[in-house]
């Protein structure tokens, strides 16, 4: 180090070195521990993946990885991911609007990829009446596991 100042009461040190580190692009990382077919299913809607920063990372390689080398790095991820996918609820609203209930599957099928059409489901007050035309007096709550 090199230690310099004027003041008899104080140093000013200054370290010069090497800092290495490793940087992932998320979408990559995520397509890799995913899977490309996996990642595709969520395209057209996008996802996230909200416990990403949580897993718990280690190099597998420690010793034989070199940054200098720039040799293969082997990595370990462990714990529970899962792709959330975005519902874009304004236009799942506007598709809905008008529609008698029974119609609204139909639509909710085109969400397939985000949408668990096994567990969807709607309620319209009286039973016989239509999902209404205004958006703003249509509610999309969306559930996550």
């Amino acid at each position: 180090p090199v230690v310099g100042g004027s003041d008899p009461k104080s140093a000013t040190i200054t370290v010069q070195g090497t800092l290495y580190a490793i940087i992932f692009k998320t979408d990559e990382l995520v397509r890799r521990i995913a899977g490309d077919e996996a990642v595709a299913t969520f395209a057209e809607f996008g996802y996230t993946v909200p416990n990403l920063e949580s897993l718990e990372f280690s190099i597998a390689n420690q010793k034989d990885f070199s940054a200098e080398k720039k040799n293969t790095l082997i990595i370990k991820l462990k714990g529970d991911v899962a792709l959330i996918g975005d519902v874009p609820a304004e236009q799942l609203k506007s598709k809905l609007a008008g529609l008698a209930l029974a119609d609204t599957a139909s639509v909710l099928r085109t969400y397939k990829p985000i949408i668990d059409i096994e567990k969807s489901s709607g309620q319209i007050t009286p039973p016989w009446s239509k999902v209404p035309r205004n958006i703003e007096h249509i509610s999309v709550e969306v559930l996550t596991k």
